[in-house]
């Protein structure tokens, strides 16, 4: 491949059969095209593909292909959402309120997600002290499905401020067991 971005790229993600991969970060343009946190590169025709046009995103952190679809999260205004493969467009499977910071010094923003083998369960880690009104800093569950909802798994233990060398501990990378029956989640701090 031979792809120039104008900006950080972050995570990386191939279609099932091999055609494509799905590449995020923190650009907006590539190979001189427009395309802001998220392209889809066509491997069978060597070229970005342009039918798949996302709107409304910013920076993408993460992404993970579960039950047919594209689930991104960054520091855009949905903060994570599912988008059709083909065409970018959001599904509306996710349509959850993150809001609120742990770390003052950065933006509410999921950074890393993790859907259980059976894509039943996303967890998101990242600087957020809600979603959906309840309190869940640093990391939570949602309950994947036709629309997804809140899980009421929460760990009491990221609710602890708690600084490390002048930073802020926070929640880091996420993935579930092979076989999903736990997930792991890396931080800094405790």
């Amino acid at each position: 491949l031979n792809l120039s971005f104008n900006g950080r790229v972050g995570a990386i993600e191939a279609t099932a059969d091999g055609t494509a991969l799905f590449i995020a970060g923190a650009f907006s343009q590539v190979n001189g095209i427009t395309r802001r946190g998220l392209v889809r590169y066509d491997l069978v025709n060597n070229r970005i593909d342009p039918t798949f046009l996302p709107g409304n995103l910013r920076t993408v952190s993460d992404i993970k292909l579960a039950n047919g679809a594209v689930i991104a999260a960054g520091n855009f205004a949905k903060h994570v959402v599912a988008l059709n493969p083909t065409t970018g467009a959001d599904t509306g499977a996710i349509a959850i309120t993150v809001a609120g910071v742990v770390d003052p010094a950065r933006e509410t923003r999921v950074r890393h997600i993790a859907v259980s083998p059976n894509g039943t369960r996303l967890v998101a880690t990242g600087n957020f002290a809600t979603v959906n009104g309840q309190g869940r800093k640093r990391a939570f569950m949602l309950n994947l499905g036709p629309t997804a909802t809140l899980s009421t798994w929460h760990a009491p233990r990221f609710d602890e401020d708690c600084f490390v060398f002048s930073r802020r501990a926070s929640a880091q990378g996420v993935d579930f067991s092979p076989d999903g029956s736990y997930f792991v989640v890396n931080s800094t701090g405790f």
